[in-house]
């Protein structure tokens, strides 16, 4: 469990530092709307997962 808390640490470290490189070619609408796609795009994907992720866990609470 702390290696899958570890990756994700490590995985929103890495798309926030490609974010926020993008800072001085992107207008800050465009950069914010870009933020708020990864955003909304992770939210998605982890509300996909969550009938799979209930299965596994076999009727635990």
């Amino acid at each position: 469990m702390m290696g899958a808390f570890y990756l994700a640490i490590s995985v929103g470290n890495f798309v926030g530092g490609r974010l926020s490189s993008l800072y001085g070619s992107m207008p800050l609408p465009q950069l914010f709307g870009a933020i708020a796609a990864v955003g909304l795009g992770a939210g998605l994907v982890m509300f996909a997962l969550t009938p799979p992720i209930k299965r596994l866990m076999g009727g635990v609470n």
